[in-house]
């Protein structure tokens, strides 16, 4: 918060907190429901609700760019950056069995010629910028690592979210970890959550050699539920979504 109101960029940010908070500043501390961190604010309280993450972090400083984030869209309640995600309930299935992503397959959005090189600080930060299309997606693997790269970090963290959901558990170890360890990685730019490549690895697992991770499976995901077309390569797999997601 001092990096945001230290400088010159966010000011109508600060005039904004000031419209909130004329005097003292108040802040509330809490633990998430889940496994992700936030920042939101309350008008009921008057204050900032700081949601600490649920799971052990060791690198708190991965947290700096969710926060701040957080803080910079926290007063914009139509500023949506998650994947568009509908429950639906189907006969004979709980609420809690599947959740359906809508996508929008239309490929024919015309995209205007850039002409010109545009002025670099006329761009909006990049996880604002990458959120529009085209969205890129490439894929590596082998029998025991998988590693994505992608322009859209929503993609990387709905992959992420349901893969983990779904995950194995290791029972031949007695901590009982995944079967497969999934690891988000932060993009070193942008100031708000941004996500540049995902990881799912099986290097690391102890005490049996019975779990794998395949290509196939995910690009299952990448392609038949999120909508991206699979482009011919020479290796490896290369991915592209020219509609944008939209947003509820």
């Amino acid at each position: 918060m001092m990096e945001l109101l230290d400088g010159t960029e966010h000011e109508a940010w600060g005039e904004r907190l000031l419209e909130k908070v004329p005097s003292r500043l108040r802040l509330f501390v809490a633990i998430a429901d889940s496994d992700r961190a936030a920042t939101s604010w309350s008008e009921q309280r008057h204050g900032f609700i700081i949601s600490l993450p649920k799971k052990q972090v060791f690198q708190p400083t991965e947290l700096f760019p969710v926060f701040r984030g957080s803080l910079l869209a926290c007063f914009d309640a139509d500023k949506r950056t998650d994947l568009p995600i509908r429950e639906t309930q189907t006969v004979g299935a709980s609420a809690d069995d599947w959740a359906e992503v809508e996508v929008n397959v239309d490929s024919s959005k015309s995209r205007s010629r850039v002409e010109f090189l545009p002025n670099a600080a006329s761009l909006p930060r990049p996880d604002q910028l990458f959120l529009r299309p085209p969205y890129y997606l490439t894929m590596s693997a082998s029998n025991k690592r998988i590693e994505l790269h992608c322009s859209h970090s929503p993609t990387l963290q709905f992959l992420s979210d349901y893969l983990q959901r779904w995950c194995r558990v290791n029972r031949h170890d007695t901590t009982n970890p995944p079967a497969v360890q999934i690891i988000l990685h932060q993009s070193a730019f942008g100031l708000g959550e941004m996500f540049n490549s995902l990881v799912l690895s099986t290097e690391h697992t102890r005490y049996t050699n019975e779990f794998q991770v395949t290509a196939p499976m995910v690009a299952a995901l990448v392609e038949g539920v999120l909508g991206y077309e699979l482009l011919p390569t020479q290796g490896g797999w290369s991915f592209r979504r020219n509609a944008e997601f939209k947003t509820l």
